[in-house]
């Protein structure tokens, strides 16, 4: 397949490079097209439509490419479907032979690198190991002369700092510290090295990208610890301005729920009125997606941050004057209320909480909040030791919520004579409710549960519990297993039904007792349905299953 003449000489070298250090991941192989991520700046994913063994179009998500042109992932991804040599190799050796270098200490330096490594490369390197920006400079400008193309990598270069350009590279090297748990001081030493470059250089704007880049990449990696970017975070927000450490707040107040850290960083470095503005502004932002926002998952989505950014601004001590300034004007919101209740009981202002209860609970109707409601109300009857009332909540919230663990707390505020009345209340409340078949599971009433399973017709029911049912019941588990089938039996069915019939016959089997019942439910079937024709004709595979024992 001829395709190698479709690139510049130079994109083939790079492109080459790029195959042989393993860049390209995940190769596809198809009938009409190839598909690949190639690993550079960033993951860059490449499509290459193929017909008739020729190249018929290439795309790439690069910015080179959708500019475009044909890029070295674009020749990286075919290196690798064909396995093909660099036809380019010597071009390589020839690239830099008309250079009219006045400064033979780079001339040197470029020249040592010459026969192995690609102009970006050779940038990269001088990069990482030298910090005379005059040099970079002048090596820019050199590559300028000889290919123009390189206009869009380094149009900047005379305006543009060593710190900027080196970052690509700088990055891809933390990439993989960060992902690698065993790195940690390896990754400490890269990030005091970087930040010390940014403020060495007064590149202060660059690296608050920087740094936001990092805290984005590292919060995902839940090995990495934030304990030393946080130190280097803090040393390095000293250097900024206000403005510039303004937009910075914004930028990590908006990240807390990645990394419970990243409230320490706002807490060490942002806990004074000075920045309430900034703090009061984005509490407005976030609460207009709660009043505003016409789609459910997104506004319970907002409602989420707000309670959790709330939390930890609190337990990790941000200045309360700063959270009273943040819900001054948002105190009728649920998540808010739940906050503000939450501090009150922690402060051990319990007549405040409870009148803030009491009051949300007569107006708050949604299920969700209103239940959040509750549970803190009993949360404050549990602080007061009031355990008279609380008798009564945990009651009402059985009722609510049907929920087991209720159940066991009520419980435990009883003694087992005590509760014996409490709980005949319960269970008759309870009489024609699926509740009633787990409160039978927690008091171990199995007679009860399997009486109750026998008058369902739903096979559903005695799957869900019978695992729960201790082995001595096997033979009651069986016989509720024939009372329901032939209560089913009884109307008529289809075959999908016949078949569920079928397949629980064969698992009653399981039993000890099972096969002598179904035994006994096959004969009387076989005479009472003996016109369902396609009851008997489901039925078999039991058949088979008794004479296979």
């Amino acid at each position: 397949m001829e395709w190698q003449s479709k690139f510049q000489e130079r994109i083939l070298i790079r492109g080459y490079n790029y195959y042989l250090s393993g860049a390209v991941e995940d190769l596809k192989v198809y009938d009409d097209h190839i598909e690949s991520i190639v690993e550079g700046t960033e993951e860059y994913e490449v499509v290459i439509d193929i017909e008739n063994d020729e190249v018929i179009s290439m795309y790439c998500s690069c910015p080179y490419a959708q500019d475009g042109h044909l890029c070295k992932h674009m020749a990286a991804t075919l290196y690798e479907y064909t396995q093909e040599e660099c036809e380019a190799e010597e071009y390589q050796d020839e690239y830099y032979d008309d250079y009219d270098y006045e400064n033979v200490d780079i001339y040197d330096e470029v020249y040592g690198y010459r026969n192995s490594q690609t102009v970006d490369d050779i940038t990269l390197n001088l990069l990482k190991e030298a910090t005379d920006i005059e040099k970079l400079r002048f090596l820019a400008l050199e590559v300028l002369k000889r290919d123009p193309s390189y206009k869009s990598m380094y149009k900047d270069v005379l305006e543009t700092s060593l710190i900027e350009l080196s970052q690509t590279s700088y990055m891809n090297d933390a990439r993989k510290l960060i992902r690698n748990p065993d790195k940690e001081q390896e990754l400490n030493e890269y990030i005091h090295r970087m930040i010390s470059l940014y403020i060495d250089h007064n590149e202060l704007e660059n690296g608050t990208v920087f740094l936001q880049w990092l805290i984005d990449t590292m919060a995902y990696e839940t090995n990495c610890s934030f304990d030393f970017l946080s130190q280097e975070i803090k040393h390095f927000l000293e250097k900024l301005e206000k403005n510039h450490k303004e937009n910075m707040l914004i930028y990590l107040l908006n990240r807390v729920e990645k990394r419970d850290e990243i409230m320490d960083i706002i807490v060490q470095s942002f806990n004074n009125m000075e920045y309430v503005d900034v703090f009061r502004n984005e509490m407005n932002l976030w609460t207009k997606e709660i009043e505003y926002n016409i789609y459910p998952a997104l506004k319970q989505r907002a409602v989420n941050f707000v309670s959790l950014f709330l939390k930890l601004a609190y337990e990790k001590g941000l200045n309360e004057q700063i959270l009273d300034a943040m819900i001054q004007n948002h105190q009728n919101l649920d998540c808010i209320k739940h906050w503000q209740i939450k501090r009150f009981m922690d402060k051990e202002q319990y007549a405040k909480a409870r009148e803030l209860l009491e009051e949300s609970l007569k107006t708050c109707q949604e299920y969700g909040p209103r239940k959040r409601y509750k549970l803190l109300y009993k949360e404050l009857l549990i602080n007061q030791k009031d355990i008279e009332t609380l008798k009564v909540f945990l009651r009402e919230l059985i009722k609510s919520y049907r929920d087991i663990e209720t159940y066991r707390e009520l419980k435990n505020l009883y003694s087992k004579e005590e509760f014996r009345e409490v709980r005949f209340e319960i269970f008759s409340e309870f009489s024609y409710d699926d509740f009633l078949l787990k409160l039978y599971v927690e008091e171990q009433n199995w007679k009860s549960l399997l009486k109750n399973l026998s008058m369902r017709s739903d096979l559903n029911f005695l799957n869900m519990y019978e695992k729960q049912i201790p082995q001595e019941f096997e033979a009651d588990i069986v016989q509720v297993y024939k009372e329901i089938l032939e209560k089913n039996a009884q109307l008529a069915a289809n075959r999908n039904m016949y078949k569920e019939w079928a397949n629980t016959m064969i698992h009653m089997m399981e039993y000890d007792t099972g096969s002598q019942v179904v035994r006994e439910m096959l004969y009387h079937w076989s005479r009472l349905y003996s016109s369902r024709r396609a009851m008997q004709e489901e039925l078999q595979v039991v058949y088979r299953a008794l004479s296979d024992e």
